[in-house]
């Protein structure tokens, strides 16, 4: 029934319906939206405004794109990234061209001055570009003849730069249905992440794994970039790929950002948000879970996530050092030393854990309860605190009231001090 007609048959609604109404405009006068409703033509304050949001996407994307693998860690000199100015790639992936494929659902039309492509960000750096479908997210439709196209341009390639993953793409031709949701003969196209586009498993559609692994057997790096916005089963894209980028969907800026990270102007400083996992049948693998006796391997597999929460590597190395725990006040006192003992200056983000023991509730393994974003020259150290309230020392118990552990041990990396509470 419409509000009209519902109002019509029961006046009393009206009241409810002002309420309402009342609500959400005192909230938008005291933000100060109708202070001067009238907008001068020649007013450049929106383009400042979009200059402004472009700078903040680019840096939201730079410091949430995370670098997961770069050549084999066991072998020195064995990175791949980053990749030298005038290099010759070829760019291959569906999502490559079309920008909607990089921002998440309930995505606006994009005007061309929001946004650089993929293609554009990438020729700031080299100008010898071929690029190939390759593949689509989805449908498998001309799969061989798009794998092939793809090969006989890596070839002559120095390195493959490869977009794999998934889309929640909004083009604005789609049918839709009558709550907004896509329609079934949308989400067929390529699409497969948002509001009415549920998928059981975790697997990479299309021929995605097939062109990478016709890919592997020419011999020419391939750099992944992995567009999502749900974790994939990457297993075997760890495997078959030089490098690794999970750039989540990045938005306006993400094609730039990217860019940045592969060829070095930005070094890449972004932790995983989440415990990622190794297939579907993993599930749960969320890293706080309760601290209970079991095995936590599968028969057939290990339990641990492909990545645990907080992973991301940079062109830059760091070293922790000098752990020192005080306790006083209710209050603890954290210290570490960092330093970074790499060539290259970067960014790295120290996450505290806590741990509970000695409680009469079943405790989280561990939980993250602070964090540090350093930015760190070449061979520099600093000294990073922490200062950790009482109210972060609490759990609650079996009468569902707060109280303090026996005992916390708090963790950064493999360093880690206990003290009794």
């Amino acid at each position: 029934m419409h509000i009209a007609d519902a109002i019509e048959q029961h006046p009393q609604l009206l009241v409810d319906l002002n309420n309402s109404v009342k609500r959400v405009l005192s909230v938008k006068f005291l933000l100060g939206l109708f202070d001067n409703p009238y907008i001068d033509e020649n007013d450049t304050t929106m383009e400042e405004i979009i200059y402004e949001s472009n700078s903040l996407n680019l840096r939201l994307a730079s410091e949430s794109i995370t670098l997961v693998k770069n050549g084999v860690p066991s072998k020195k000199s064995s990175s791949i990234l980053p990749l030298k100015k005038k290099v010759k790639l070829a760019v291959i992936g569906p999502h490559v061209k079309n920008i909607y494929h990089w921002l998440g659902d309930y995505t606006a039309p994009q005007l061309n001055s929001q946004y650089t492509s993929f293609i554009e960000s990438l020729r700031e750096y080299t100008s010898n570009i071929t690029y190939i479908k390759g593949s689509n997210i989805r449908e498998t439709i001309q799969g061989n003849k798009l794998i092939n196209e793809a090969v006989n341009i890596s070839s002559n390639a120095d390195a493959v730069v490869l977009t794999m993953g998934g889309s929640s793409m909004r083009n604005f031709d789609m049918s839709f249905l009558n709550n907004g949701a896509m329609s079934n003969e949308s989400i067929l196209r390529n699409t497969d992440t948002g509001e009415n586009v549920d998928v059981a498993s975790l697997s990479l559609g299309g021929n995605q794994i097939d062109l990478l692994k016709a890919l592997k057997k020419i011999g020419t790096p391939i750099i992944v970039v992995m567009i999502q916005g749900r974790p994939y089963d990457i297993t075997e894209v760890m495997q078959l790929a030089d490098a690794v980028l999970i750039a989540w969907y990045p938005g306006q800026q993400g094609p730039k950002a990217v860019s940045d990270i592969l060829f070095g102007k930005t070094n890449p400083n972004g932790k995983l948000p989440i415990s990622y996992p190794r297939n579907t049948e993993q599930l749960p693998v969320y890293y706080y879970q309760r601290r209970v006796l079991r095995n936590e391997n599968y028969f057939d597999e290990t339990g641990s996530p492909l990545f645990e929460f907080g992973y991301g590597l940079s062109y830059a190395l760091f070293n922790y050092k000098n752990l020192k725990i005080k306790y006083k006040d209710n209050i603890i006192q954290i210290s570490i030393d960092i330093k970074n003992i790499s060539s290259r200056d970067g960014k790295e983000t120290i996450l505290l854990f806590s741990s509970f023991f000695g409680t009469d509730v079943l405790p989280r393994q561990k939980q993250l309860i602070d964090y540090r974003k350093v930015f760190l020259e070449p061979n520099q150290t600093k000294t990073i605190h922490f200062r950790i309230k009482s109210n972060k020392l609490l759990y609650v118990d079996k009468n569902m009231q707060c109280k303090k552990p026996k005992k916390i041990k708090l963790s950064i990396k493999k360093l880690s001090e206990s003290l009794e509470l």
